[in-house]
């Protein structure tokens, strides 16, 4: 019990005297199985924002390609997109493709 008061009060003294950056609050956009179901490597068609621009939640970043279909796949929170693989890369699921700060 000491131990966990502890990192509780020392969690909450962070945040009281140094707010959080925008790293902390970066969201990683990760090609999971929930957006390419059972595809083993996806391509990066083409990124429909460059990077550096400010998105909302819910637009259109990139079109995806797997062996059986073709989507886009939509910001899941606003910030900055930071592109990390290029259009025309062959990720593997799990593969991180960008970052939204």
């Amino acid at each position: 019990m000491i131990l966990a008061a502890a990192i509780e009060q020392q969690e909450f003294s962070r945040t009281q005297d140094q707010p959080p950056t925008r790293r902390d609050l970066a969201m990683d956009i990760i090609l999971t199985t929930e957006i390419i179901g059972d595809a083993t490597d996806v391509e990066i068609v083409k990124w429909l924002v460059a990077s550096g621009t400010t998105v909302r939640a819910g637009t259109s970043l990139a079109e995806l390609e797997t062996g059986k279909a073709t989507f886009e796949l939509s910001a899941p929170s606003g910030g900055v997109l930071q592109i990390v693989a290029a259009a025309g890369s062959v990720v593997e699921p799990g593969a991180k493709i960008g970052t939204i700060e």
